[in-house]
């Protein structure tokens, strides 16, 4: 057998006759011959799938759709200089869109050792050139600092926007040109990168170009590898400064508030639409007598603010204002409190609220003993004034008992029963006057019992309309629509009114024409009210402002000055206040106002400002 019929041979024979006429066509990539004079000679099947049909073209024609060579043509050049190379380029391909490609250029030399063609062989790198455009465009135009370190902190690559933060940063070490260092960072997170092919995040203080100091968060990612391990690193620093800035001013706001929450005098209770509490201050410790811990994060809100706080909040009241209010100690004692408050939202939607608690024990403790100095002091002041008057009802004494003794001496009847008459109403005069100064001069202590309001001032007119219809005067009486079940002092309220309902009748004595005189009842946001008016002379504005000063009268002999302080007094020991309008001439109207603890009408009410004062009694024959 001969050497060309062995098997190997045979093998052999087989692989170049595939090589010869078919791995042109299948190698994956275009492929062209081209001559000296540029033009076609051959190509496989995907340079024509690719650019069209080369024949009679050149390869700037077919490549490129170009008229003439390109300036700097490798394939020129190769022809020339027998030496193969590569290079990058663009073109046109058969839909007119653009193509770029990698091109290998290797010489065809022939029998006589001269090149007679030059083979192109190209690869498609258009989607990798998009790629690679569009990571460029990435890379310059993310709204940070990107950077590429090498492994000797020298910076490569810088997008457009840390040479606009850092100038020209290009060649330059890291450390240098953000942190005007002459050595690495002791905590660098490219360095850490370096060591451990892992991801770092710091927070930096960086300068600019400019000099200018700015907070930066920087991330460091590896970026690839050789022998040694990372060999670059891609930094990101994102400029937070204003974030720094808005972060620091929420520290000191914070701080801010914290101090003035736990400086403040009142106590501050913050709760959520579940009442559990958000927020409890170091006067609330001390005014409710529980430690925060034990109360922070805990539904214990109904537990210590008012029902009335809790209802507003629920109907999403603005601001809640309960001048006085009450709330239960640690050992179960009322502590008297005036509480404002605001609700909490989150857009429109309510989610709690803040109480800010007045402690009043102190301030009512205060009013209680400047209103007995007060007392006092009136009392001390108007001495000469009442020993004025005593002396005066003595003198009249005097005169009657002589009246009496002549009368009797005489058997003159009429002169004895006029003496005797002088003697009762001067001992009249000096009874009550006794008995209002007592009153004055003391705490008195209310005896509180459940009486229906309506009843009380019924009783009043009741007592004093023979006298109305005597002096000709329409005595009206206007009761609130409903029962009203009150705990107060009866004796004392009838007393108040009568003496303004008296002072109302005298007021239309003398006066031409009919007149009136009337008591109201009402009720409004848990407050009683009384009003006594009537159409009679009126006041001036300097009669007005001595109302209630003691001793003053404007009934000559007839009166002792006390009835309106003493009527004062009363209410204030109920916990309100009177006041009065009137012309000359138009009559006067005085409104008794009584605030109620709580806001129901029907059940026991009781007075706020008198709880501490009172000793509560059962309910007397005249109350309900």
């Amino acid at each position: 057998m001969s050497e060309q019929d062995t098997p190997r041979a045979q093998e052999e024979k087989v692989i170049r006759t595939w090589v010869k006429r078919e791995l042109f066509e299948q190698v994956p990539m275009s492929i062209c011959v081209i001559d000296k004079g540029l033009r076609v000679a051959a190509c496989n099947k995907n340079f024509s799938a690719i650019f069209g049909d080369p024949a009679g073209k050149t390869c700037y024609q077919a490549y490129k759709n170009a008229p003439t060579a390109c300036d700097a043509c490798a394939a020129h050049r190769t022809f020339r200089d027998g030496v193969s190379r590569i290079s990058e380029t663009h073109g046109v391909d058969c839909l007119g869109q653009r193509a770029d490609y990698v091109v290998h250029h290797s010489p065809i030399v022939d029998d006589r050792g001269q090149i007679a063609f030059v083979v192109n062989m190209s690869y498609d790198i258009t989607e990798r050139k998009s790629v690679q455009s569009q990571y460029n465009f990435l890379f310059d135009r993310v709204p940070c600092s990107l950077s590429v370190i090498r492994r000797d902190y020298r910076i490569i690559r810088a997008n457009e926007h840390a040479r606009a933060r850092f100038g020209e940063v290009v060649g330059t070490r890291c450390y240098q040109t953000f942190k005007k260092r002459e050595a690495a960072c002791d905590r660098c997170p490219a360095q850490k990168t370096f060591a451990d092919g892992r991801i770092h995040t710091s927070q930096e203080v960086r300068w600019g170009a400019e000099g200018v100091c700015s907070h930066y968060f920087v991330s460091t990612a590896p970026m690839g590898e050789d022998g040694q391990g990372v060999s670059h690193v891609m930094e990101m620093s994102l400029d937070i400064t204003q974030i720094h800035e808005l972060s620091e001013e929420l520290e000191r706001q914070h701080r801010m508030r914290h101090e003035i929450t736990e400086s403040s005098l009142d106590a501050l209770v913050a709760v959520d639409t579940d009442g559990q509490v958000t927020l409890f201050n170091a006067a609330a410790e001390s005014l409710f007598g529980k430690k925060r811990q034990d109360v922070l994060y805990r539904k214990i809100g109904h537990e210590l603010l008012p029902l009335q706080f809790f209802e507003q909040i629920r109907d999403g009241v603005s601001s809640v204002l309960l001048r006085d209010t009450h709330v239960d100690g640690s050992r179960g004692e009322k502590i008297p409190v005036r509480l404002s408050a605001t609700v909490l939202r989150q857009g429109q939607k309510v989610v709690g609220g803040a109480a800010f608690l007045q402690d009043l024990r102190e301030r009512k403790e205060l009013e209680r003993q400047m209103l007995r100095n007060e007392r006092m002091a009136a009392i001390g002041h108007t001495m000469t004034q009442l020993a004025h008057s005593i002396k005066n009802i003595l003198t009249g004494i005097q005169g009657g008992i002589y009246d009496v003794k002549k009368g009797c001496e005489r058997d003159d009847g009429p002169r004895r029963d006029e003496g005797l008459a002088t003697l009762e109403r001067n001992f009249a005069r000096i009874h009550s006057m006794v008995r209002d100064f007592l009153r004055l001069s003391k705490d008195h202590e209310l005896e509180l019992a459940e009486c229906d309001a309506n009843q009380i001032a019924k009783d009043v007119v009741e007592l004093f309309r023979p006298q109305a219809q005597r002096l000709g005067i329409t005595l009206l009486f206007e009761p609130w629509p409903s029962s009203l079940a009150v705990m107060m002092d009866a004796d004392a309220i009838h007393t108040c009114l009568s003496n303004l309902l008296s002072n109302a009748l005298e007021a239309c004595l003398n006066i031409p024409g009919a007149c009136q005189v009337g008591i109201s009842v009402g009720w409004s946001e848990s407050t009683l009210r009384y009003e006594v008016w009537d159409s009679g002379c009126g006041m001036s504005h300097d009669v007005m402002e001595k109302l209630f000063h003691p001793f003053f009268t404007t009934k000559g002999q007839a009166g002792t000055g006390l009835g309106l302080m003493m009527s004062k007094k009363i209410i204030e020991d109920h916990g309100g206040n009177v006041k009065v309008i009137s012309q000359v001439g138009k009559g006067a109207r005085f409104t008794v106002l009584l605030p109620m603890q709580e806001s129901v009408v029907g059940p026991r009410v009781t007075f706020a400002r008198a709880e501490r004062r009172i000793r509560h009694e059962p309910s007397n024959p005249g109350c309900r």
